[in-house]
């Protein structure tokens, strides 16, 4: 069962008596919780966390039935967020999204009827199966934190994380695209891929116990996170270090994706468009989650390399040469870094 808002507003339950929890710790435990509930997609649960410390948005790519839906409902009920669901499609009105702002005779303005983006966790499913208008909408709350309407304007939560999935690959062309600008809006882009058979025999060994009789003893749930622990690990993030080498770093890599130097050969070839400043915002605050999250309080060249892929894929544009040969975006990417490509 998927939890649900506490109020209408999306902001977290009252707080109750309980452990106190250091940051980190606790993040570290809730990684481990959420790979033990979300089986062999280690790298996705590792991002979704970056993503959170960063306050940030992330895309989800895959084919059905990877566990999209039960990473954001796990990640949710692992922090005690108010958390909403809800299906992106060609009828779905701005409305049916940020709600509705009525006319009234309340102090202040009208009276505003949230909708479900009033969440701390939204799982945003086919996001580019939406109008344009419509999914504009949910950008422009994922960037301003608040929805407007009829000159009244409401707050989201303090934690405000969509995950949004897509019926489409990311870089497809045709009539419902996302955008180069709509895909800059969101922190990184994660791609999930099918389970080896050992793993998919654990995830039917998890099946099996999940359908146990509820009087059959399952397994212990994780001690719930409070919000406000992840509002203290974002403050520790931003104070790890990252000097001016690596902010030269970060600002060339994203720059040689433009065309400017360095940039090894045949690099050029296969960019029609780079990544704008944006990606060098979201490049240096997932370097200073990820190098929080190994216990560093400083970013080393290796955080940058760690979270290059999913922070620029979405956001460099491939010619058709690339496309012609094969070539993808994380190649691209992995020239650029001066790393071999994996196979």
């Amino acid at each position: 069962m998927t939890p649900k808002p506490a109020n209408r507003s999306g902001e977290p339950p009252a707080a109750r008596p309980g452990p106190v929890l250091a940051p980190w710790p606790a993040m570290i435990a809730l990684r481990a919780h959420l790979n033990r509930r979300v089986v062999a997609q280690g790298h996705v649960v590792q991002a979704l966390v970056i993503a959170l410390l960063a306050d940030g948005h992330v895309l989800l790519e895959g084919p059905p039935g990877l566990a999209k839906t039960r990473v954001a409902t796990t990640l949710a009920q692992a922090i005690e967020a108010a958390f909403q669901r809800i299906a992106f499609s060609p009828g779905l009105r701005i409305a049916d999204l940020i709600g509705t702002f009525e006319e009234g005779e309340a102090p202040g303005g009208p009276p505003h009827v949230p909708g479900p983006v009033f969440a701390n966790i939204l799982l945003a499913e086919d996001i580019d199966q939406a109008s344009p208008e419509t999914r504009l909408a949910l950008l422009d709350a994922m960037s301003e934190r608040y929805v407007a309407g009829r000159g009244s304007a409401t707050d989201l939560p303090v934690i405000f994380f969509v995950c949004a999935t897509h019926a489409l690959p990311v870089h497809h062309r045709g009539k419902q695209a996302l955008t180069p600008a709509e895909r800059d809006r969101f922190l990184m882009h994660l791609r999930m891929a099918y389970p080896d058979e050992a793993a998919e025999r654990r995830i039917l060994d998890m099946a099996r116990r999940e359908s146990a009789p509820a009087d059959r003893p399952g397994p212990a749930p994780a001690v719930p996170m409070p919000l406000a622990v992840v509002l203290a690990a974002r403050e520790m993030v931003r104070d790890v270090r990252l000097g001016p080498k690596m902010q030269r770093h970060i600002t060339s890599l994203v720059a040689a994706t433009r065309g400017g130097p360095p940039q090894p050969n045949d690099v050029r070839r296969w960019l029609a468009a780079g990544a704008g400043p944006r990606a060098s915002i979201a490049l240096e605050r997932c370097a200073r989650a990820h190098a929080w999250l190994a216990g560093r309080r400083q970013v080393t060249d290796r955080d940058v390399t760690a979270v290059a892929r999913i922070v620029l894929r979405h956001r460099i544009q491939l010619s058709e040469a690339a496309e012609e040969a094969g070539v993808t975006a994380d190649a691209v990417i992995d020239q650029l870094l001066g790393r071999p490509a994996e196979a």
